[in-house]
């Protein structure tokens, strides 16, 4: 009878998983994994796993953090007798974005939602040196007498900006990725659009579901993706982040840029 009271295993069990970047799918190294309420953690490794053994038995919260990252905890997770649970993070990174801006005329755009999208807080630092932006209605950021009027408003992350400066000048914006993926409405005309993915694209495959109602796309050097006779020329080549760009649309479309 004393022997059959010995538990078949020890009263703990094993939390591990793994950890990737969600915009990139790519592993965390370094990341910190804490079960909550208690002393137990672990740290990824280069490939973006983990593991934590002996953890006592038990119902847990289980948070990973990261430099430049959201930090996430995952309620209400059951640590049986000998077993083991699989705890995965995917992390929101927090990006910044970096533009070397240029005496003259460019398109901008961003991929990151800052937390205080007005335009005059993101273009603080651009003051002295900037002229204007305008976006796609006209509406601009400029300076009447000794005043900065905004009449944008906030930055509307799907839409592209053109800034005029006077003399060069850095800006930097600091958010959480939007989804790539976000819709954007294109209507008959002229407007100013955002590029949302973080890699490089050909114009031509991100264009390829809306060619039948484009006119042209126009990058900041006035390189185009256009139709000569029945053929599409992509002058443009890539399509890269932080670049805003002008296009034309024969009619109403929408873009959505390939997974």
């Amino acid at each position: 009878n004393i022997l059959c009271a010995i538990p078949l295993y020890p009263p703990y069990g094993t939390i591990t998983g793994i950890i990737i970047d969600m915009e990139t799918s790519l592993p965390i190294e370094g990341a910190l994994v804490e079960v909550e309420g208690t002393t137990f953690s672990a740290t990824t490794l280069s490939d973006g796993t983990y593991i934590i053994e002996n953890v006592d038995i038990g119902i847990y919260a289980v948070s990973a953090s990261a430099d430049n990252y959201i930090s996430e905890t995952i309620p209400d997770q059951t640590v049986s007798n000998g077993g083991t649970t699989v705890v995965d993070f995917e992390l929101v990174p927090i990006i910044t974005q970096v533009y070397d801006l240029e005496t003259g005329y460019q398109f901008i755009s961003t991929r990151a939602q800052p937390d205080n999208p007005n335009m005059l807080n993101i273009v603080d630092n651009l003051l002295d040196n900037l002229d204007f932006i305008r976006n796609t209605g006209g509406l601009m950021v400029r300076k009447i007498g000794p005043v900065w009027i905004n009449s944008i408003g906030n930055w509307v992350t799907t839409e592209g900006y053109l800034f005029k400066m006077n003399s060069e000048d850095q800006l930097a914006i600091t958010g959480i990725p939007i989804d790539p993926q976000t819709p954007i409405n294109l209507s008959t005309g002229y407007q100013i659009i955002s590029y949302l993915p973080w890699q490089a694209l050909n114009a031509l495959d991100v264009c390829e579901n809306i060619l039948d109602n484009l006119d042209f796309v126009r990058n900041t050097g006035g390189f185009m993706l256009r139709k000569i006779g029945p053929v599409w020329i992509n002058g443009i080549g890539n399509m890269n982040q932080g670049e805003g760009y002008l296009v034309k649309m024969n009619a109403p479309d929408v873009l959505i840029y390939p997974v």
